[in-house]
């Protein structure tokens, strides 16, 4: 069974789970950018634009 990609998850912008995933998704970033070469990520901005916007805080 193929796992369903997680910009399809129904969580409402503003709420303390989507919060919580936005904080994690940075945590991960921020380690990946220390252990990894330069490039390895697309950048934030682009992330943002394939995927959706951020929610508003």
């Amino acid at each position: 069974m193929t796992p369903r990609p997680l910009h399809h998850v129904n969580v409402e912008p503003n709420s303390p789970v989507a919060v919580d995933q936005r904080a994690a998704l940075k945590l991960v970033r921020m380690a990946i950018e220390q252990v990894c070469r330069a490039g390895v990520l697309p950048s934030e901005e682009w992330v943002t634009g394939y995927y959706g916007p951020e929610p508003d805080l």
